[in-house]
């Protein structure tokens, strides 16, 4: 009886070792595809004043222009929602 708890034991313990470095896993892609969202992000901004800066954009860049704007203005606000929720979660808010 005594080997057989210890083994149990020893599987739970591994198990556990095991979902731990998952978790850390998970963690680590979650923030590096959120790094990557903010790096998509700064880009269309750049690009978006870029775009702006020019006095007179032809036909296609006008089109390239209030795209970006619409996903811009469509991230900024989904990024707005998910960190008031985030907060809210935390009880920051």
């Amino acid at each position: 009886m005594g080997r057989e708890l210890a083994k149990k034991k020893g599987k739970k313990k591994s198990k556990e070792k095991v979902f731990e470095r998952l978790d850390k896993i998970t963690l680590m892609q979650q923030e590096a595809n959120q790094l990557m969202k903010e790096r998509t992000h700064t880009k269309k901004m750049k690009f978006y004043l870029k775009l702006s800066s020019e006095e007179h954009l032809d036909d296609r860049k006008k089109e390239l222009f209030e795209k970006l704007a619409d996903k811009l203005l469509a991230s900024v606000l989904k990024m707005h929602r998910s960190n008031k929720i985030s907060l809210y979660s935390r009880g920051l808010c």
